[in-house]
């Protein structure tokens, strides 16, 4: 789990994003809402937009994130990166 912290009190974003690397099934969750799920793995870093998922659901403050993998054999990993871009399109 991981806590993410915004000093501001609005959230102002164009583009909300997963960057996610994963093995096997996984599962992110903000405030206990999910925003993203995928099947399989993923050995590369790779972008996901989530713009309207996190939009719903971030509030300025702390937020909980969680992820959740599912492994059915072999090593189990994840990595990930929630990034909030004003500049541009993902």
């Amino acid at each position: 789990m991981l806590t993410v912290i915004s000093p501001a009190k609005t959230l102002d974003f164009d583009t909300a994003g997963i960057v996610v690397r994963h093995d096997e099934d996984v599962e992110v969750y903000v405030g206990g809402t999910l925003v993203f799920s995928a099947q399989g793995f993923n050995t590369e870093w790779t972008a996901f937009d989530v713009t309207e998922e996190l939009r719903a659901t971030l509030k300025p403050g702390e937020n909980l994130v969680a992820g959740h993998v599912r492994q059915t054999g072999g090593g189990q990993y994840i990595d990930l990166v929630l990034v909030l871009d004003h500049r541009q399109k993902l």
